[in-house]
């Protein structure tokens, strides 16, 4: 049985998202986005130096994100 406490009422939840970089960017989006169907929700370029693509289910505020840097 677990003793701790859920979240926080006063902190609610509205989306997750969880971040991974890559060096083959491009490679990944494809096989998200055509092998399995998620969907490019937006991205960024130039951010430090890094570039990145949202992909999710719609409908649902689970995200993830793939980032590369120019650098490797």
């Amino acid at each position: 049985m677990s003793t701790q406490p859920g979240w926080p009422e006063h902190l609610p939840v509205s989306a997750v998202r969880i971040a991974r970089p890559t060096d083959r960017l491009a490679e990944c989006v494809a096989f998200y986005v055509e092998g399995l169907g998620l969907a490019h929700l937006g991205g960024f370029d130039g951010h430090a130096g890094y570039e990145g693509v949202f992909l999710g289910l719609p409908g649902e505020q689970v995200h993830l994100e793939l980032t590369s840097h120019v650098d490797g």
